[in-house]
């Protein structure tokens, strides 16, 4: 699939007439000027601009995912018979990926501490985009291991001496160790990505990251079809407007 650019959305939403006074608001638009340049800003619907973010995010997160999967193929023959391999960059990627993707999951679906608004505009975007109530990325297990990650170390410290190899670890393709060491290696990091599954571990929880892509997929391609609505509704009410005004 293509990568989806946030930005062709803009073209859904419709435009307002481009009158500039620096300084003032104008018809929906504000203008600034500073040192002879010239800024144009549109004011938006509240709806447009969670959609907007939604669809960056998700986007910032589909390319992240793409980015682990050839980061963890990378292989560098260093001489003499030394092969370095990617792990920090992969998990730059995954943080990228996991915050991305929880970002998008709190625009449909906001915790309890969101309150009657954060509620109410998770409703109306669910409604304007077809999205459901339970999702894959309505599932909150996600989130609360990236934002609760000092909770869940007390939960993975709470036997105390326990195992410890390191807090991240890539799992290649082509790892030869045996089963038992594997299983001991990801006993002992926090957070595992393994290449040959293509699966995110964090504190046992398991992200298949092929599962994650389509869920992104699919909640970004439902806020550009809820953009196209929002421009069609817009664009309708000017044009009733007109005939308003004519008649």
């Amino acid at each position: 699939m293509a990568a989806f650019d946030p930005l062709q959305t803009l073209a859904l939403t419709p435009t307002r007439p481009q009158f500039t006074v620096p300084g003032r608001a104008i018809d929906g638009l504000i203008s600034t000027r500073s040192k002879g340049a010239e800024m144009m800003i549109t004011r938006v619907s509240r709806d447009e601009i969670f959609l907007l973010f939604a669809i960056t995010e998700s986007a910032n997160a589909l390319g992240a995912i793409e980015e682990i999967r050839e980061l963890a193929a990378v292989r560098e023959h260093v001489p003499p018979e030394v092969e370095r391999r990617e792990n920090r960059s992969v998990f730059r990627a995954i943080r990228v990926a996991l915050q991305a993707a929880a970002n998008v999951s709190k625009v449909f679906w906001p915790q309890g501490s969101s309150g009657e608004m954060g509620r109410l505009r998770a409703e109306r975007l669910r409604n304007l985009t077809g999205l459901p109530e339970r999702h894959g990325l309505s599932n909150r297990a996600l989130r609360n291991h990236i934002e609760h990650m000092d909770e869940r170390l007390d939960d993975w410290t709470a036997a105390d001496p326990r195992p410890f190899l390191g807090f991240e670890l890539v799992v290649h393709a082509d790892y030869k160790e045996s089963p038992e060491m594997h299983a001991l290696a990801v006993e002992g990091s926090a957070i595992v990505y393994d290449a040959e599954i293509d699966e995110v571990q964090l504190f046992g929880g398991r992200f298949p990251l092929a599962q994650l892509h389509a869920d992104v997929v699919a909640v970004q391609e439902a806020a550009s079809k809820g953009m196209a609505v929002l421009g069609a509704n817009m664009r309708a009410a000017e044009d009733e407007a007109i005939l308003s005004s004519e008649g």
